[in-house]
């Protein structure tokens, strides 16, 4: 895995890309273009069949099925497993060297949240559907030496309270470490499956990458290497991206870009919605449009004020209005 600090360093390297763990590309897992390769991820982590798991799994999307997902705390990834034993997933990726304990309560935090989603004050409790959520790191928690740590809530006495409520603590950068020690047998399906993801998730390099699609697991089929490929290629060729994948002040300017590049380009006096339509048809095309959409839509629904959401996202009072209204 490259080390590159500067976005310098990353120009000068053509072999060079921003890996899938990066926080504007995971989260494109959360949408329904690439529900495949989400699938594929749950079945790793849950060490389930991916066959098994095709078109049971559903984006946590609130337009789509409030009762499941009417969540107070914007996750990065959030799933309904629809398999007869019906359960939730919630996927954050901790993109640091050392967990604090900040961290760790804010993961808490999202896993009971995910728990109590949709939960009316009449309803019977008992219906809560059983919650998982996997955080993974780029680091150990608690010393913990293992690759994947379970947690639960216990008694003094190690007894389990209930088994609803789990967390999972991963150490992907251990698994990505994994994949390429030729000395670690991978015969099990499972195990090579997770070693595998956390190569995906942190590879940097292409020559790399594409010698990782080569050799991936056997259920990694032909349409999931087209997708990871192109989802990968496609955020790479925005070169504001990369940018803010470097320097975090770029953050605004990279959400201003998906709606107005465009738009900015033919002119303003052909008229803000001309100009919006046209951001939008170049925003799909590298991907990033719809995503920042969502996040507008959403900062609305959470009850964000007018000035916060321009502070956050570098668009106008009036861009953010006419946002506001499309469908």
């Amino acid at each position: 895995m490259l080390n590159l600090q500067t976005l310098e360093d990353h120009k000068n390297n053509s072999n060079a890309f921003i890996y899938m763990a990066y926080d504007d590309i995971f989260k494109l897992l959360g949408t329904k273009k690439h529900i495949k390769l989400a699938t594929y991820l749950i079945s790793a982590l849950c060490s389930l069949n991916y066959k098994d798991l095709i078109n049971k799994v559903i984006v946590a999307d609130v337009n789509n099925n409030a009762r499941f997902f009417d969540t107070k705390l914007e996750k990065d990834l959030l799933y309904l497993v629809d398999t007869p034993n019906k359960f939730k997933i919630s996927i954050e990726m901790n993109r640091i060297t050392s967990l604090n304990k900040n961290i760790i309560d804010r993961n808490l935090a999202y896993l009971a949240d995910a728990y109590t989603t949709g939960i009316q004050t009449k309803d019977n409790y008992k219906d809560l559907i059983p919650t998982i959520q996997f955080n993974l790191n780029l680091c150990d928690v608690n010393q913990e030496k293992e690759v994947l740590n379970n947690y639960l809530l216990r008694n003094n006495s190690s007894k389990i309270l209930t088994k609803k409520m789990k967390m999972y603590h991963i150490n992907i950068l251990k698994l990505y470490k994994m994949w390429y020690d030729k000395s670690i047998k991978k015969d099990d399906l499972n195990f090579k499956k997770l070693c595998f993801i956390g190569a995906l998730l942190l590879e940097n390099e292409w020559t790399k990458f594409y010698e990782l699609l080569d050799n991936a697991p056997s259920d990694f089929d032909y349409e999931l290497k087209k997708e990871v490929k192109e989802m990968l290629e496609y955020m790479n060729d925005n070169s504001l991206l990369v940018a803010r994948y470097y320097d975090p002040d770029k953050r605004r300017e990279f959400y201003a870009e998906g709606f107005r590049e465009e738009g900015r380009e033919e002119g303003r006096e052909e008229g803000l919605k001309e100009g919006l339509e046209k951001g939008e048809k170049k925003g799909e095309k590298k991907g990033i449009f719809k995503r920042n959409l969502e996040i507008i839509k959403n900062m609305f629904n959470k009850k964000y004020k007018i000035e916060e959401i321009e502070e956050i996202t570098g668009l106008t009072k009036e861009e953010i209005l006419k946002l506001k209204e499309e469908k």
